[in-house]
């Protein structure tokens, strides 16, 4: 059912870490990619998009789906995140280890532009960047290390385990490690409409001052708003924000907070993104 492999898993890693706020996860399969769901008290939402060019490989084969159909999902699963992030670093070069962030911690599926003409897109314009990733935290992850882990992944379907064949070079150790799957519980619907319409505030910051001093691409905001979020909610996006290249920040008029940070594999164009959805507080 699903194929991948990658020569460096440190960037699969550090989007996998930038949800890891609660340890069970939900994994969406499609044949433009992977998504990785995470939600915390029915009020915080995380998601990473992980497309298929950051794979080296990327095959999937399901039954009765059709060829053209690339960005619905056809099979979704629960793992444990943390175990998945703890096997990613079985040999210790894939970044730190991390525990999930809890209250005490201080065209894709659609590609971030901004497109006034088709009534906005739900995944929001940050516009598109040059692809070297520059994001501040990220190329730590691909800095004073000469060795990296590979990994090829393997998914059968239902019933299966999440297979990965991991080494730490061509000549070095593998190991197999096979994470038992469960079936997915539903999540709360925070896919509420983010149209232009809807939309009462609308911030793009790029992520690369001081080199680039014109942090702010983009401010909208219709008329003033005051809304009311759990800061223990809002620290749950401190790791993907510090890998991030650009963000984006919407508000829509219920108060339904949208963060989305994007990223590219450092050296390459390809990208990733990930988004938290948050609810306010009743006032």
């Amino acid at each position: 059912m699903l194929t991948a492999s990658v020569r460096d898993v440190r960037f699969f890693a550090s989007l996998l870490r930038g949800v890891h706020f609660s340890n069970m996860a939900t994994i969406g399969l499609a044949k433009s990619g992977l998504t990785v769901t995470v939600e915390e008290a029915r009020s915080i939402h995380g998601k990473a998009f992980i497309f298929a060019p950051l794979f080296d490989e990327y095959e999937t084969h399901a039954e009765g789906v059709d060829d053209d159909d690339d960005e619905n999902e056809f099979a979704t699963f629960q793992i444990h995140l943390n175990v998945l992030i703890e096997c990613l670093n079985i040999f210790g070069t894939a970044g730190p280890i991390s525990a999930p962030i809890t209250g005490n911690a201080n065209n894709n599926f659609k590609r971030w532009k901004r497109n006034e003409e088709d009534g906005g897109s739900d995944h929001e314009g940050v516009g598109e960047g040059d692809g070297r990733g520059r994001g501040r935290g990220l190329a730590a992850y691909f800095a004073g290390s000469e060795k990296s882990t590979s990994m090829r992944m393997s998914y059968a379907g239902d019933g299966y385990p999440l297979t990965l064949m991991i080494a730490e070079d061509a000549s070095g150790p593998t190991t197999t490690c096979e994470i038992s799957t469960y079936d997915p519980e539903p999540h709360l619907d925070f896919n509420l409409n983010f149209g232009n319409s809807d939309v009462l505030m609308r911030v793009i910051l790029k992520m690369d001052y001081p080199n680039d001093p014109e942090v702010l691409e983009t401010f909208e905001c219709e008329r003033p708003i005051s809304c009311t979020y759990r800061f223990s909610h809002l620290s749950r996006t401190l790791r993907a924000l510090s890998s991030s290249t650009k963000t984006s920040v919407r508000i829509d008029e219920d108060g339904l907070l949208s963060l989305q940070f994007q990223m590219f594999k450092p050296g390459t164009s390809a990208e990733g993104f990930i988004e938290f959805r948050c609810l306010p507080l009743d006032d």
